[in-house]
């Protein structure tokens, strides 16, 4: 079912319709789409054209500009393919000095596991060398001097880089090839966050001057106000700004579902998530539930898959409660 479709069953029934107090439509847009930039190594276009992958103009316009040499910040909405554009320009340095390295930085340990993914893919189908690797605190203490001596892009988060750089002459090799510095999620570093963060990107470029290397940035991030003090608050750099997006976007639906109307019977508001996420489940809509704590975390996923299991009880594991306090492998699975 389509979110429309599913929007149609909620109006047309009154069970639901009578507690909807709002909807707003906010209309999708077409792609808009480059050719591959000349930059490109022969290998990347041809695999490009093999997946019938075309750029959009954002991630094209950033290759270019990371392949002039500049700092730049990508301000785009979240499934853009903002990935693409810094693993791109990493994959054609890598053609041209074999032992290049990056530093991808994440607010969060939960994001690297994906990115992980997608670069191990996509080195997989170029048949060119990424060398991705996690370095956080769930990294087996065996695993890390070869991480160190062999990645080529390392994957961390700012705490691990705090604990990294006074033990930075373990590193030396690493930094001396360090050509690009990535800050995924970069909209989240501010505030008192913000602020330790920007002392942090200081700290790691004075070592990385020590051990004679010069690593651009590539920041990527949602939607700004003012990207360029913004870039410029957290680096020190003066950024070559992207904010117009060539990505694609379906019609968005914000609905205002309001459970203590007057003139209908109220309901809780637990009860009735609980309800609305099986019924999306049941719909084969991919949907997220945030509560206001681990309990009630819990509480609704358990909830809700009662709701599931009278109706499709074949999909009631679909439905997963997701919260701090999980075992790493848990943290993982999920």
């Amino acid at each position: 079912m389509s979110v429309s479709g599913f929007l149609e069953f909620l109006l047309e029934n009154r069970r639901y319709s009578e507690y909807i107090a709002h909807i707003q439509r906010i209309q999708g847009k077409d792609a808009l789409l480059s050719p591959s930039p000349a930059v490109l190594p022969a290998r990347v276009k041809d695999w490009l054209e093999k997946e019938k992958i075309t750029l959009y103009s954002h991630q094209a316009e950033a290759i270019e500009a990371i392949a002039a040499g500049e700092d730049v910040i990508l301000c785009t909405p979240t499934a853009s393919g903002k990935t693409l554009s810094f693993l791109l320009p990493f994959l054609t340095i890598r053609q041209e000095v074999r032992d290049a390295t990056a530093l991808a930085i994440y607010p969060a340990k939960a994001l690297t596991r994906d990115q992980q993914k997608t670069m191990q893919d996509l080195e997989k189908a170029t048949g060119m060398p990424i060398q991705p690797a996690i370095y956080d605190g769930d990294t087996p203490q065996h695993d890390r001097p070869l991480i160190r001596s062999e990645a080529g892009l390392i994957l961390t988060n700012p705490y691990e880089i705090h604990q990294i750089l006074p033990w930075h002459r373990q590193w030396s090799s690493f930094f001396s090839r360090l050509r690009y510095i990535i800050l995924d999620e970069a909209h989240q570093y501010r505030g008192v966050f913000g602020s330790s963060m920007s002392v942090l990107i200081r700290r790691l470029l004075r070592i990385c001057d020590h051990y004679g290397s010069s690593p651009q940035f590539f920041l990527s991030s949602a939607t700004l106000a003012n990207p360029a003090d913004f870039a410029r608050n957290l680096t020190g750099r003066e950024m070559t700004i992207i904010d117009r997006s060539g990505a694609p976007t379906g019609d968005r639906f914000f609905i205002l579902y309001n459970p203590y109307q007057e003139m209908v019977q109220p309901r809780s508001v637990y009860s009735e998530s609980a309800e609305i996420l099986s019924l999306l489940v049941e719909a084969g809509l991919q949907s997220l539930c945030f509560t206001g704590s681990r309990r009630m975390t819990e509480l609704v996923s358990v909830w809700a898959k009662n709701h599931l299991y009278k109706k499709s009880p074949d999909k009631v594991n679909s439905i997963a409660a997701y919260r701090a306090g999980y075992l790493p492998k848990e943290r993982q699975e999920l």
